[in-house]
């Protein structure tokens, strides 16, 4: 069958707007407010442990150390800066900020699971369960591989010819679109999963590069009244401005972050039931309204 983008877009669309999409847009926009303090907490931390900011020495008398007149150090317009940074313990805000990455691929394996299946009022319990250890370490590693391989291929096609690079990238990039989804629903492992992706995606890469413009250009649309917040509220105090735009930023990436795994997850639906020889009327699996054997949860 073909792809159809339209198909794909609308349905994802609806998706997000579903009970469990707007939980995994919470769920998402939590985190992002999480890991924007742990990251913001670190970095505060870091550069005072290691003294990497140089600072000016005060001037005696009313201007000196606690006076009224004391100049701001390079240090102080950092850290007013970092506004959600909060006083914990270096020693625990560090490997917590690390952990992040992990935790936001194991919510990207979530949301995957979820918004592939006909599922929509809930999240099942083992779609959180079932090998979500497995999955994020192999979704962690697949994403850097083909990270890899994304920006080798457009550095060698670069190199061969100068529009060669972004082709040669976009082809890549194509080509490895499922890789996620396939670790996610079908459990197999990042190497299984870039093979598969390759030969699911064979003969659709033009649409799927369409469908992926698409959902940036939406995405970069929804960014805007961010923007407007932000240059609203730096009229005002640069500090309230910081804090806006932290978090208006991160509940509309939450919003654009299930919104472009629901539309890959349709699309991704369309392909495998074409692979599955599958197809119901409007394109999706005919498995009825739970698709939790197919991924072997």
């Amino acid at each position: 069958m073909t792809l159809d983008i339209d198909v794909a877009i609308r349905n994802g669309f609806s998706r997000t707007f579903k009970r469990n999409g707007l939980l995994l847009v919470g769920a998402f926009a939590v985190f992002g407010l999480v890991s924007a303090v742990l990251t913001q907490t670190a970095a505060v931390q870091l550069l005072e442990r290691l003294g990497n900011l140089p600072t000016q020495t005060p001037p005696p008398g009313p201007g000196g150390p606690g006076g009224a007149g004391t100049p701001p150090t390079e240090m102080d317009d950092f850290t007013g800066s970092q506004p959600l940074a909060l006083p914990i313990p270096l020693l625990l805000a560090v490997p917590l900020a690390a952990l992040t990455p992990f935790v936001a691929e194991a919510l990207r394996i979530v949301a995957v699971r979820t918004l592939v299946s006909e599922h929509t009022e809930s999240i099942p319990g083992a779609f959180v369960r079932e090998n979500i250890v497995w999955a994020t370490l192999n979704g962690f590693v697949g994403g850097i591989v083909v990270w890899f391989i994304v920006v080798i291929g457009g550095v060698i096609g670069l190199i061969g010819l100068l529009i060669g690079g972004p082709l040669v990238a976009a082809f890549f990039a194509t080509s490895f679109f499922f890789v996620r989804q396939e670790i996610a629903v079908e459990n197999k492992n990042f190497v299984d999963a870039l093979t598969d992706s390759w030969q699911l995606t064979s003969g659709h890469r033009i649409g799927l590069f369409a469908l992926a413009v698409a959902i940036w250009l939406i995405g970069l649309l929804v960014s805007i009244p961010g923007t407007i917040i932000g240059f609203a509220a730096a009229a005002g105090s640069p500090g309230l401005a910081t804090i806006a735009v932290t978090v208006v930023s991160v509940v509309l990436s939450a919003l654009t972050t299930v919104f472009g795994i629901a539309v890959a997850a349709r699309a991704y639906d369309q392909l495998r039931a074409e692979r599955g020889g599958e197809t119901g009327d409007d394109g999706s699996t005919a498995t009825g309204g739970d698709t939790t054997a197919h991924h072997g949860l």
